[in-house]
């Protein structure tokens, strides 16, 4: 007589451990898709937003006029707004002809410019009064994910480099204080 033989198979206890461990994998790997994108938007925002305003700096010396960029909301408005998340325009500041156009959507943060002005005005000498921060923050608000492109009086930009644990650090103007990069 024959022995009955083991059946081959996954117990209720090893069924469900293991779809445990399996969304647990998933889980972070979201999690892992989702600061991966994040920060390959960041980089996106910021670089095209300076080639952006490099374009506008060499345009405004071609035409020898006053230049305006400014954030969007529509294609052909500026608006009151210091998001620039979902695009920007290039006007002429005196007419107010629209020259370009630069769509732009972020989904994982938020673009701004930190300055007094909600907008650029570039001169045909390659100079600009409105000196600021466009900085780039997280929806979560995570300094430490945050990155700056700061522009100065002579229209130029620079990523800030300087950080500790709490993120970037940007330097004071006119002084040698150092303030934390923060988000609003």
């Amino acid at each position: 007589m024959k022995k009955p033989s083991k059946t081959l198979g996954f117990s209720l206890l090893e069924s469900l451990l293991s779809l445990f461990i399996l969304g647990l994998l998933m889980f972070t790997s979201i999690i892992g898709l989702k600061t991966f994108l994040m920060r390959q938007e960041r980089y996106r925002s910021l670089h095209q937003l300076k080639n952006v305003i490099e374009y506008a700096k060499q345009e405004a010396i071609n035409r020898r006029q006053t230049l305006t960029l400014c954030p969007s909301l529509s294609t052909s408005m500026c608006q009151p707004t210091h998001d620039w998340s979902q695009g920007y325009l290039l006007m002429n500041t005196a007419t107010q002809e629209l020259i370009a156009q630069f769509p732009s959507k972020t989904h994982y943060g938020t673009l701004a410019f930190r300055e007094f002005a909600n907008h650029l005005v570039l001169s045909p000498q390659s100079t600009t009064h409105n000196v600021g921060t466009f900085t780039y923050c997280p929806h979560n608000k995570d300094a430490r994910q945050a990155e700056a492109l700061v522009i100065n009086r002579v229209l130029r930009l620079y990523f800030i480099k300087k950080k500790n644990r709490s993120g970037y650090l940007l330097k004071q103007a006119n002084t040698s204080k150092e303030e934390p990069l923060f988000c609003r």
